[in-house]
């Protein structure tokens, strides 16, 4: 899995700080769409040997053959953009600890609470919330290469 070799002393730029975020946002969706598109892959293959008869086939490709091809390359293409993120982010998950992980549940993918909300729910200040937080988006951007 993934492990944390040093401490991340500098803060992250904006712009690191907003992509991180926007990231785990997305994961929920992200993580979804990957299902269908494996979903939808399985399918399109299972109809496509149904209507082949269980067997290869002859001597080229059919007109239903292409349309499953080009349909599934281009589900494939789309899952494929998110799967560095999706296993990127559930890697560091893996490393959280409980209360790392609700925080990040609580913060993005769940109904994105505002900051003082996840610190009530949390029972922390404001000010170690967001010591927690910025800790918890370095990791982050750590594996996403960011730093």
């Amino acid at each position: 899995g993934f492990v944390m070799e040093q401490p991340i002393e500098r803060r992250l730029r904006k712009a690191e700080f907003l992509f991180v975020e926007h990231k785990l946002k997305e994961y929920p969706v992200n993580k979804k769409l990957i299902a269908e598109y494996e979903e939808q892959s399985d399918n399109l293959l299972s109809g496509t040997r149904k209507a082949m008869g269980g067997q290869p086939g002859g001597g080229g490709i059919g007109r239903p053959t292409e349309a499953t091809a080009i349909q599934l390359a281009l589900l494939e293409r789309t899952a494929k953009c998110e799967y560095f993120w999706i296993k990127a982010i559930e890697d560091v998950l893996e490393i959280l600890s409980p209360g790392e992980k609700l925080l990040v549940e609580l913060k993005y993918f769940e109904g994105h609470l505002s900051n003082v909300g996840v610190a009530l729910e949390l029972a922390v200040s404001e000010r170690e919330f967001y010591r927690r937080r910025d800790h918890i988006l370095r990791l982050f951007a750590r594996r996403f290469g960011l730093i």
